[in-house]
């Protein structure tokens, strides 16, 4: 048969005497033994731990239209890029230098189209429905440059951009950021749109 529950009292005596106790150390000086150090100091270090983690800043990230050029990666700042658009037609115009395949219009736009694969030296493809055309624009100027594949949009810890080793065959060096852990070559845009090569190709 279950017994009915007893009523407890707090011991009210015990508590005092357990602050008698606590007060006189403290009048006396008494300091935390070694292990209570430890805690207080390990939870402190948290503490702080916590207050100055921070999140990356987006400055610390240079965000990338990574695109396949001949099986090799590359990278073009997204700041400088207008649209990716399907290269449906093109005019191709005598004359113009080699690099400069011809002109696409593009919702009444005459767009240039280059083939950087022609600057880099690098193996052709010819020229499919799957072809995009990366549209640069900085101030007055816009060129499309055309990519095999398109990947999508990076974000890369600029820590990671590091000056290649080796000169690239075919890839000016001015025209470029730098290269990544994952070989991944990074263009620098407004270097590129700058270029000597395109000084009265408009």
């Amino acid at each position: 048969m279950k017994q009915p529950h007893e009523k407890r009292t707090f011991d009210w005596v015990n508590l005092h005497e357990k602050m008698k106790i606590a007060s006189h150390k403290i009048e006396q000086g008494w300091t935390y033994g070694k292990e209570e150090k430890k805690k207080i100091l390990h939870a402190r270090a948290q503490t702080l731990a916590g207050e100055t983690r921070k999140e990356p800043a987006a400055a610390d990230f240079l965000e990338v239209i990574e695109f396949i050029l001949a099986n090799e990666k590359y990278g073009i700042e997204s700041s400088k890029v207008r649209e990716v658009f399907s290269l449906k037609a093109m005019t191709r115009i005598p004359g113009l230098p080699p690099f400069i395949l011809g002109l696409t219009n593009i919702r009444g736009e005459v767009i240039p189209v280059v083939d950087i694969k022609k600057l880099f030296n690098l193996p052709e493809a010819g020229l499919t429905d799957l072809d995009k055309l990366i549209i640069l624009q900085a101030e007055k100027m816009e060129i499309g440059i055309l990519a095999d594949v398109i990947v999508g949009v990076k974000n890369i810890p600029r820590a990671d951009i590091q000056p290649p080793l080796l000169t690239i065959p075919g890839v000016h060096s001015n025209w470029m950021k730098g290269i990544t852990g994952d070989h991944m070559v990074i263009i620098d845009a407004m270097k590129f749109l700058n270029s000597q090569i395109f000084e009265n190709q408009e």
